[in-house]
C-alpha cells in the first residue's frame, strides 16, 4: 500500500542495519526513514500528513549494484572503510540516526490485484551531457551498423525472424537466469 506522494521528500533516518532478501539471500543495507516533507517542483517543503509510517531505503550488495551503493554512501557522508563500519552493533559505527536526507519515492506495482507500494531511494545526480566524452560515431557504425540495418532496414545481415515463445521456452529462460544469479529482488 502506498502511503506517500511520488517525488522528492525530506526524511529523518530512524534506524539502519543489514539484512538479506528472503528468496535468494542477497545481502542489503537499509535505512529506516520517517518522511517529514514533500518537496514541490518549485522547491517548497510541504509537511506530509502520514509521517507516522516509517519507510525503508534499501541497497543490495552485489557486484553490479556496488557502484551505486558506494556513491549513495558517499553522498550521505559515510567515511568508514568497510561494510562493518555501518553495523549498529559495533562500537564506533557510522551512525545516520536523526540525519535528515533527501529521498525520492516512486510508486511501484506488485501482486495480481494492481496494488501499489512506496519505493524509496536517494536522488540520482548523474553527469550532465556536457560531462560525457565524445565518441567516434564512425567506429560505432562500422561495429554495429549491420545489426541496425538488419533490424531497421536494409538487407545486409538481416536479423532472423522472431520465433513464437512457448511456456517451455519461458521456463527454460527463467531456469537459465537463475543459474547465473539474477535476483528478482534487485530493482534493476
Amino acid at each position: 500500500m502506498s502511503f506517500y506522494e511520488q517525488g522528492s521528500h525530506i526524511a529523518k533516518v530512524v534506524g539502519q542495519g543489514f539484512s538479506e532478501s528472503s528468496k535468494k539471500k542477497t545481502p542489503f543495507f537499509f535505512l529506516f526513514i520517517t518522511p517529514l516533507f514533500q518537496i514541490t517542483p518549485d522547491g517548497k517543503r510541504i509537511p506530509v500528513a502520514s509521517s507516522q509510517f516509517d519507510q525503508e531505503v534499501r541497497w543490495y550488495m552485489t557486484p553490479a549494484a556496488m557502484e551505486f551503493f558506494l556513491r549513495d554512501l558517499k553522498k550521505l557522508g559515510f567515511t568508514g572503510k568497510q561494510p562493518s563500519d555501518l553495523d549498529p552493533s559495533r562500537p564506533g559505527f557510522h551512525d545516520f540516526f536523526e540525519q535528515e536526507i533527501e529521498v525520492v519515492n516512486k510508486h511501484e506495482a506488485y501482486g495480481d490485484q494492481g496494488k501499489v507500494s512506496d519505493k524509496w531511494s536517494l536522488p540520482f545526480e548523474g553527469s550532465s551531457q556536457e560531462d560525457r566524452p565524445a565518441i567516434d560515431l564512425r567506429d560505432l557504425n562500422s561495429r554495429f551498423g549491420d545489426e541496425f540495418k538488419g533490424m531497421f532496414g536494409g538487407n545486409k545481415k538481416a536479423a532472423p525472424p522472431a520465433q513464437a515463445t512457448t511456456p517451455g521456452d519461458v521456463n527454460a529462460a527463467l531456469d537459465e537466469a537463475a543459474e547465473f544469479g539474477d535476483d528478482p529482488d534487485i530493482p534493476f
